[in-house]
């Protein structure tokens, strides 16, 4: 039976786990799929790193699930090359705020793929079904399609609240202690030059009523630079799933 090898960033298991289960249904359990966080694919009490070794060499094509994160990863390059050098399809699959025009190289010497785009999805099953040597599934595209979307959206909206929460509190050390102890702080700093990026948190952290975020002004020369905004944040209902957020791996 064909393999089909799922490279991914360990923090992008929950897109490349509904990856695997489309795919196994789609082509009718007709090929084995390996996904190195997925207990299935990778059991307790086996060498992890001579797994993945053994599955790079019996597999048929490899798809690599990209996101921002997936690219900071080396393991991620590391089985690119592995494909590379076996000449088997080596795909890049972009998702969670990551466009194919955006990877690095050599990544981005393979031809890549977006998940949310309907046309990419129907080719990479070609590709898959090509690989395996098995005909392409007759399925809704649009519809898979719209579901890893959903997905990748929530994970690339996610990933924006982790990033800004990290850097705060890196900008104003103890900002998240004081917002759990009192409930406030009026004294948010943000270097001014990043103000527009920063809005983008702002409206994603109020829809998900995380934290109420106010204007207060400008202060100069400040700890974060030359120019900074001055914000005044405070908890929303839902502070506690924000300190959650936080606790997660990067």
């Amino acid at each position: 039976m064909s393999l089909i090898f799922v490279s991914h960033a360990a923090a992008d298991q929950q897109i490349a786990n509904l990856f695997r289960e489309r795919l196994r249904a789609d082509f009718l359990n007709m090929c084995e799929i390996f996904v190195s966080s997925n207990l299935d694919s990778l059991q307790a009490g086996v060498e992890w790193q001579h797994a993945i070794k053994e599955n790079l060499q019996k597999s048929s094509i490899l798809v690599g699930l990209l996101s921002p994160r997936a690219l900071q990863r080396g393991w991620v390059y590391a089985e690119f090359g592995a494909g590379w050098i076996r000449d088997i399809p080596t795909i890049p699959l972009c998702h969670s705020g990551l466009d194919r025009g955006q990877l690095p190289p050599p990544i981005s010497s393979f031809q890549g793929l977006n998940i949310e785009q309907t046309e990419h999805l129907q080719h990479l099953y070609k590709v898959i079904g090509n690989a395996i040597g098995c005909a392409v599934p007759q399925i809704d595209f649009s519809a898979r399609t719209n579901e890893f979307a959903v997905l990748s959206q929530s994970i690339a909206l996610q990933s924006i609240i982790l990033n800004w929460g990290r850097q705060l509190e890196q900008w104003n050390n103890g900002l998240h202690e004081r917002l759990k102890a009192v409930g406030k702080d009026e004294d948010v700093l943000v270097p001014a030059n990043l103000d527009q990026a920063f809005m983008e948190f702002v409206e994603e952290a109020a829809k998900r009523e995380f934290i109420v975020v106010e204007r207060r002004g400008m202060g100069m020369g400040t700890k974060v630079g030359p120019q900074a905004s001055i914000f005044s944040f405070s908890q929303g209902p839902k502070f506690d799933e924000y300190l959650k957020l936080m606790e997660e791996p990067s």
